[in-house]
């Protein structure tokens, strides 16, 4: 049973709590790639340009007809603003890779560090100085460069610690993880298994 001003997370439920702060973040992600040309681009060649080899096999195929291909990808061209279930998706997406690279962080930092504690800003991220270049290259190289950016990581994981671990003492988190709030801020520890 967890102690009073305690809040456990499993994976799932961490994951969950993260998925609701991620949409506005990947909404404004594609409202500002919808703005930006080399952003449409990227967004273009990853995904539309998918879309179109869908349509000219089903043109070749004969399953279209060039009237169908015709009208299929002038919607492509004028509406490539993904819709709801697309950022739902992604949104879904962004939360499970998120959540299992912070926590990944955190595990490696503090398994491979001769200190039992680690010191976390209000983002919940160690500071710059606390881990090793490769492991902020690898933690930022997680997160899918089209649904958010680096910053936005820091935010959603700010909004987090501010929307659910508000007047919470301590925070049990899935690998053996547990983060406790101090009057100097989060301190991140691995907590004993019995």
């Amino acid at each position: 049973m967890a102690d009073s001003g305690c809040k456990v997370f499993n994976m799932e439920e961490l994951q969950g709590a993260i998925k609701k702060i991620v949409p506005s973040f990947v909404r404004k992600s594609f409202e500002d790639a919808h703005n930006d040309p080399i952003q449409k681009q990227q967004w273009e060649e990853k995904y539309v340009s998918g879309y179109k080899a869908l349509i000219r096999l089903g043109l070749s195929s004969g399953m279209i007809d060039e009237t169908m291909a015709q009208r299929f990808e002038d919607e492509l061209n004028d509406h490539w603003m993904p819709n709801e279930e697309f950022i739902d998706e992604m949104s879904e997406e962004v939360s499970y890779c998120l959540s299992s690279a912070w926590l990944q962080f955190i595990w490696l930092l503090l398994t491979r560090k001769k200190k039992p504690e680690l010191i976390l800003g209000e983002d919940l991220i160690p500071r710059q100085n606390d881990a090793p270049k490769k492991y902020w290259e690898a933690f930022g190289g997680s997160i899918n460069s089209l649904a958010i950016s680096i910053s936005d990581r820091s935010d959603i994981l700010k909004k987090f610690a501010t929307d659910f671990l508000q007047n919470c003492e301590k925070v049990d988190l899935p690998w053996n993880i547990s983060i406790n709030l101090t009057r100097s801020g989060y301190v991140a520890y691995l907590r004993e298994v019995s």
